[in-house]
């Protein structure tokens, strides 16, 4: 993911020396282009440069969102399809496996559940017994 550009040092440092150029020669020309104009005119866009770039990815971010909201309906969308064949045609039946589903019939049961906690063991006496001892 993209971040956007807050700062720009360099467009920060450009402007800087361009304000401390002005105030010692107030329409300064050094010759090869480096004049007052033609470097404002530079740092202007630069600037507009990188508000392009932020504005596009604030774009971006909100397609990205739209898609994602949009994924999450085809899903919503899908797993009710499948609900609604499995219950008119039945969830052993062929168009309920076109759809995607797994038949019933074909579903492998292992018998073996997880094993739960809850304090007894197997013949009703309860595991959680605690022992003292004392010392003399």
């Amino acid at each position: 993911m993209y971040s956007k550009r807050l700062v720009s040092k360099p467009l920060d440092k450009l402007k800087f020396r361009i304000e401390a150029a002005k105030s010692f020669e107030s329409d300064f020309d050094f010759g090869n282009g480096i004049n007052a104009d033609e470097l404002e005119t530079f740092s202007n866009d630069l600037e507009k440069a990188i508000n392009g770039y932020n504005n596009t990815l604030a774009d971006a971010d909100e397609i990205r969102d739209s898609i994602r909201s949009l994924e999450r309906q085809a899903n919503d969308i899908s797993d009710r399809l499948l609900s609604l064949v499995g219950g008119s045609f039945g969830k052993d039946s062929l168009e309920y496996q076109r759809m995607g589903g797994t038949r019933k019939s074909e579903i492998q049961y292992t018998g073996s559940r997880p094993e739960t906690y809850d304090g007894s063991s197997q013949d009703g006496t309860s595991t959680n017994t605690t022992t003292t001892s004392t010392t003399t």
